[in-house]
């Protein structure tokens, strides 16, 4: 869409992320395995290969952008077809919030046994590579003279 919320072109993708969460009660002889899923607004200007990342608030303030303007079906499939055929420099950014989120959720579930004292262990596997859900171009309006 054309908006006046970006002075640059912005994509905004939807990322669900999925996670191995595998437990082991002490003195357990198996373990117990888990799935979990996590969803982000991740958002970044410029071309895939470069990618300037924004922060989750300056991602969410996308979700209230208002239109100005339509942009032309031709060049709307262009952007898509250019921001797809260079996504492989996005996967490895993806794959590496996935890799934080995991890191995070380990975190979290280890906080949680050491305040219930239940003993175990724990660990988290990011299931890569995460699903885009969906993709949303945000572009500025055109400059009239």
């Amino acid at each position: 869409m054309r908006t006046q919320s970006v002075e640059k072109r912005t994509m905004l993708l939807l990322v669900r992320m999925r996670f191995h969460i595998h437990q082991k009660a002490k003195n357990a002889v198996s373990e117990r395995a888990l799935l979990a899923e996590d969803c982000a607004l991740l958002a970044f200007r410029g071309a895939p290969q470069d990618a300037q990342w924004l922060s989750s608030e300056e991602a969410e303030k996308l979700l209230d952008a208002v239109p100005v303007a339509n942009v032309p079906n031709d060049l709307t499939a262009n952007m898509i077809e250019n921001i797809t055929r260079d996504f492989a420099h996005l996967a490895l950014a993806l794959d590496e919030v996935a890799r934080k989120r995991a890191e995070e959720l380990l975190a979290s579930h280890k906080r949680a046994r050491d305040a219930a004292r239940s003993g175990g262990t724990v660990r988290v596997e990011a299931q890569l590579p995460p699903d885009v859900l969906g993709l949303w171009v945000f572009v500025p309006p055109v400059q009239t003279s």
